[in-house]
């Protein structure tokens, strides 16, 4: 992106585009928030659509193997992938905006660096149940710990995401691209998402996921702002 020309003020200090006249790449990239939030449920929904109720060793390996059998399972993780990259286009957006409209300090480098972190933790703990997804010859237990560990990484990924909300509201207010309103909840599900993550680590199996879904609400809502900005 290419740094854009602004007018001097009476005291001959560049003035800060307003609002409006946001570029086709900056609402693109707005819009690939609500896609990333999108995605996210919709993969997990399709996922976990042929899962059952039994969470026992034997229970978790039979629905592994209704996984491995479904297409709409596949599709799903598919979907999830796809989430994360555009939460990475995302989280850039806003960084790209933070720095070139409000000058926002070491701000727009959290965001950035927050929604890439995200996107590897996520991927990381796909690992493991990867791994009990597709191997032969593992037992019923090493599959249900493999599912576990999966399970407490998503708890982990509530950490960066809190960080990445709480910064990108800020970020966002100075660069006038929303209000205080929608500022202060981003600020405040921050505060409760890290709270709920670091809670979460001693007991990943009670993690409470009200915080983060919240999140995705908020992200969404922020999303459908900037990419609704007038073009230039």
């Amino acid at each position: 992106m290419t740094l854009v020309d602004h007018p001097t003020g009476s005291h001959g200090a560049a003035a800060r585009p307003g609002p409006a006249g946001l570029r086709t790449a900056d609402r693109l990239g707005g819009a690939a928030g609500a896609a990333f939030v999108a995605c996210i449920l919709a993969g997990n929904s399709m996922t976990e659509s042929v899962a059952g109720t039994d969470e026992s060793p034997s229970g978790t390996a039979a629905d592994l193997a209704a996984q491995a059998a479904s297409g709409v399972a596949r599709a799903g993780l598919a979907l999830e992938l796809v989430g994360l990259l555009l939460l990475v286009w995302f989280a850039a957006t806003l960084a790209a905006l933070g720095w070139r409209r409000s000058g926002a300090g070491a701000l727009p480098v959290v965001v950035a660096g927050a929604g890439a972190l995200v996107a590897a933790v996520k991927l990381a703990s796909a690992a493991p149940h990867l791994a009990a997804f597709a191997a032969d010859g593992l037992s019923d237990e090493v599959r249900h710990a493999l599912v576990e560990a999966n399970g407490a990484a998503f708890v982990l990924t509530w950490l960066p995401y809190a960080v990445l909300v709480g910064s990108a509201a800020v970020v966002l207010l100075r660069a006038g691209l929303v209000g205080r309103v929608l500022a202060g909840f981003g600020l405040a599900l921050a505060g409760l998402g890290l709270m709920a993550a670091l809670a979460g680590f001693t007991s990943p199996a009670t993690a409470v996921p009200v915080p983060f879904l919240l999140s995705l609400l908020w992200t969404a809502a922020v999303s459908i702002r900037v990419s609704g900005r007038r073009g230039r």
